[in-house]
C-alpha cells in the first residue's frame, strides 16, 4: 500500500443503510423497511472521496463501477474490507459460515467405497465424493464476530442494537394518492457502546491521517452523523488478522485441505466453483447508485424535468449483482487449486481495490 491510514467511525444515532431488500424480498413491497447491518463497500468508497473533499483534497471523477477498471478517485487508492473495532482497539471480522457453533467447524470426508465419485455441473468427469461432518441441516446458525487473535467470539445481536421508528411519507411527491396517509415502518441500527467500525484505506502522499482525524460525515439513507478517527496503518488489512488462530482455534481442519475464506464480500463467475472439493456460501443482493461522468452536482436524486434542459446525464440505480457472502468458505483439493482461486477473485478489478473480493487462506 502506497499510505495507508486506518479510519474508525461511529454512528452518534441509529443509522440506516439501504440495499435491495430495504423493502422486501421483490415478491411484495413492505411498508416495514429495515437498515442493512453494515454499509457497502461503494458506500464507503463515497464516504471516503467525500471525506477527501471536505480536507481540500482531491476526490477523482469516478465513483465505484464494476466496468472501470481503473476509476479516479482522486487521493483514495484503495481500501479494506469492513471490520469492527473495539474501544480497546482490538479487531473484529465475521465468523466464517463453515459451522453452526463458533468452534466447531464442518471438515469433509471421503464417502464409503460405494459412493466414491459424483459428477457436479462445475467438473468434468466424476470426482471424490465427501460429506460434511458435523453438519446438522435444521439447527440455526450463529452469526457472530470473532476478535483478531482468536481468542473472543460476540454474537451480532449484542454488537447491532435494532431501533424501529416512523420512517418516510407514503405519499409521494407530487402526487395525489387516497388512502396513502402516515409513514413506512423503519427499523434502523446502533452500534454497542464502545464499538465501532473500520477499514484501511490507502491514499496518495499528500493525504495525512492527522488531517482526516477527528471529523464528522453524514452518511446513510438518513444522513446519520459519524464522528471519523484516523491513524497511520502500521500494517495493511491481511496483517492485522492471524486467520488459522481466529477460524479455526482448535488447528487446522482434520480433513487436511487448503480453504480460502472469504473477508469481504465477492463478485466471480460461476467458473470459480470448477475443480473444488466443496464450499460453505450465501449469495448478497448489491446495488449502487450510478453516477455519470459529467455530473458535477449530485443532489437531489431525481430525473431532470422540462424546466432544467441542458443536461441529460442523471443519477440511476445500477444493475443487480449477486454476490458471494463474506464469510463464505471454499475447499480446495490441493494447492494448485487453491491458487486459481486466489488469482480468480483478486484479478477481478476494480473489486479488490475497493474492498470486495479479499480472502484469508488456510493452506
Amino acid at each position: 500500500m502506497n499510505n495507508p491510514v486506518q479510519l474508525t467511525f461511529r454512528p452518534h444515532d441509529p443509522y440506516f443503510f439501504g440495499g435491495e431488500q430495504t423493502f422486501g424480498n421483490g415478491e411484495g413491497a413492505s411498508y416495514f423497511a429495515k437498515s442493512n447491518l453494515l454499509p457497502q463497500q461503494s458506500t464507503l468508497c463515497g464516504a471516503l472521496r467525500h471525506l477527501l473533499l471536505t480536507r481540500g483534497f482531491r476526490r477523482g471523477s469516478d465513483s465505484f463501477h464494476p466496468d472501470k477498471s481503473s476509476p479516479d478517485t482522486g487521493d483514495l487508492l484503495g481500501l479494506s474490507p469492513l471490520f469492527l473495532v473495539r474501544a480497546d482497539g482490538v479487531l473484529f471480522l465475521p465468523l466464517p459460515l463453515d459451522r453452526q457453533e463458533p468452534d466447531q467447524p464442518f471438515f469433509l470426508e471421503k464417502q464409503a467405497a460405494q459412493h466414491t465419485a459424483v459428477r457436479s455441473d462445475f467438473q468434468a468427469g466424476w470426482q471424490p465424493a465427501y460429506r460434511w461432518v458435523g453438519y446438522e441441516p435444521k439447527k440455526y446458525r450463529k452469526e457472530a464476530w470473532v476478535s483478531a487473535d482468536g481468542a473472543e467470539r460476540v454474537v451480532s445481536e449484542d454488537l447491532f442494537i435494532p431501533t424501529t421508528r416512523p420512517g418516510i411519507t407514503k405519499v409521494r411527491r407530487g402526487s395525489a394518492r387516497e388512502n396513502e396517509d402516515g409513514f413506512y415502518k423503519q427499523t434502523a441500527y446502533s452500534l454497542a457502546e464502545g464499538w465501532a467500525f473500520g477499514i484501511v484505506a490507502d491514499f496518495a502522499d499528500a493525504v495525512t491521517a492527522a488531517a482526516l482525524d477527528g471529523t464528522c460525515l453524514p452518511m446513510g439513507a438518513e444522513k446519520t452523523v459519524f464522528s471519523f478517527a484516523a491513524r497511520p496503518a502500521e500494517k495493511g488489512f491481511d496483517a492485522l488478522f492471524d486467520p488459522l488462530r481466529m477460524f479455526y482455534p482448535l488447528g487446522k481442519p482434520s480433513d487436511g485441505l487448503p480453504r480460502l475464506v472469504l473477508a469481504s464480500d465477492a463478485y466471480a463467475e460461476a467458473e470459480l466453483y470448477a475443480g473444488l472439493s466443496g464450499g460453505v456460501t450465501e449469495t448478497v443482493d448489491f446495488r449502487f447508485i450510478n453516477t455519470p461522468a459529467g455530473v458535477s452536482n449530485f443532489a437531489p436524486l431525481r430525473p431532470l424535468g422540462p424546466a432544467e434542459p441542458g443536461q441529460n446525464a442523471q443519477l440511476e440505480k445500477s444493475a443487480k449483482y449477486t454476490l458471494l457472502r463474506r464469510g463464505s468458505v471454499f475447499v480446495a483439493p490441493d494447492a494448485a487449486a487453491l491458487t486459481r482461486l486466489q488469482t480468480e477473485l483478486s484479478a477481478r478489478q476494480p473489486w479488490y481495490q475497493y474492498g470486495f473480493n479479499h480472502f484469508f487462506t488456510i493452506e
